[in-house]
């Protein structure tokens, strides 16, 4: 495939998908939270949005989001929960090596933003590692305006994260 010859779709996560996104989910770690089969199908339960970001029928990336008030039992995203009255939660975006450097991530964050806009929701909320770190996160969602509120340590596993937060 040739950068110019793609045409990524986007579309909501489906259960054909599940077993491929476990595993990406493994090989994007340390980027990524480890979370067992099933854990990972609690946290698309309550998933709010998710999108596959695909190019020739091939799923190249994923991103899973959450709103305020979820039951997702997740440190970070409980200390959004408590600082912000509304907002859409990134969750984790994981993009397949032969999907990057191709605009999937900034395709799936378009939509995303379009979707969340359409709801009344007021930001974009996440968290990027910084013990362990992820520079190039970092910089992408940057770069898609995101600042940051605050870094803080996870007290359940002792991460580092930047905080960050993108008005709409």
């Amino acid at each position: 495939m040739t950068e110019t010859s793609l045409t990524p779709s986007i579309r909501p996560l489906s259960e054909r998908d599940f077993v491929w996104f476990c595993d990406l989910n493994e090989r994007c770690v340390p980027a990524v939270n480890s979370l067992s089969d099933e854990r990972l199908a609690a946290l698309l339960a309550r998933a709010a949005w998710t999108g596959v970001a695909e190019v020739e029928g091939d799923p190249l990336a994923v991103l899973v989001a959450f709103t305020k008030g979820s039951s997702y039992e997740s440190a970070n995203y409980g200390w959004f929960n408590q600082q912000a009255e509304a907002f859409v939660y990134i969750d984790r975006v994981m993009v397949e090596p032969a999907g990057r450097r191709l605009g999937l991530g900034r395709k799936l964050y378009q939509e995303l933003t379009s979707w969340a806009e359409a709801e009344g929701q007021p930001r974009l909320c996440c968290e990027v590692y910084e013990v362990p770190p992820n520079p190039r996160s970092l910089a992408f969602h940057k770069s898609l305006g995101f600042s940051e509120l605050t870094s803080r340590i996870n007290p359940l596993d002792g991460t580092r994260a930047a905080m960050l937060e993108r008005r709409l």
